[in-house]
């Protein structure tokens, strides 16, 4: 735990991956971590061009800035988008990680790719931890898309208008429904679901 308190007053961004796998030996997060790096994602690049990679990156060190550090969940966030952005056969190998991984990566795994959202989410509401990773997800979107604005094609207030109004009309509700089903995770999810609704007011005064 005294990697945590080291990063009590930092950001998410000053999370050393690699610090925090060492101090609490989360080595099969290390090693979920290198097959997505090296395997699933490898020379894969996101819609704005940085390395997909990038991404299951960031919402671990979300998970873990807010305390969250349990392995399955970092693990599943690591592998959240593999199954519908990677050509490769993934589900045996993600196996290997054992069936709670596997049902994260499932509910978090739009099937089809067009599923409705509003389902979508209210599938995840099946675990809290699901629930801890799409918020994660969410919030790293919508940071990265206000702050990177017109810097690209990708970029655009069409986009984060998009992103907020599904943010506005499902992933918040869906986080006030997950305090209710699991009080015993509600201060983290409430921590998270603040920050969502900062990053919402941020990304409305961009599309002003």
């Amino acid at each position: 735990m005294i990697f945590l308190l080291k990063i009590k007053n930092k950001g998410w961004v000053d999370v050393d991956l690699k610090i925090f796998t060492t101090e609490m030996m989360c080595w099969r997060f290390e090693k979920a971590l290198n097959l997505c790096a090296e395997g699933f994602h490898w020379g894969q690049l996101r819609a704005d061009g940085r390395k997909y990679i990038t991404h299951p990156i960031k919402l671990c060190q979300i998970l873990v800035y807010f305390g969250i550090i349990d392995e399955d969940t970092l693990i599943a966030a690591i592998f959240h988008d593999a199954p519908e952005s990677s050509s490769v056969k993934i589900l045996e190998e993600i196996e290997a990680y054992g069936c709670d991984v596997v049902f994260l990566v499932t509910l978090l795994t739009r099937t089809p790719p067009d599923e409705d959202f509003e389902f979508y989410c209210a599938r995840i509401l099946q675990d809290y931890r699901a629930v801890l990773i799409k918020l994660a997800d969410r919030l790293h979107n919508l940071r990265n898309m206000t702050k990177r604005i017109h810097t690209g094609k990708f970029f655009t207030k069409k986009r984060l208008k998009e992103q907020v109004r599904e943010t506005v009309k499902c992933i918040i509700p869906m986080a006030e429904s997950a305090m209710e089903l699991f009080p015993e995770h509600s201060e983290k999810i409430r921590e998270m679901l603040d920050e969502i609704e900062f990053a919402v007011k941020m990304a409305k005064l961009v599309c002003d």
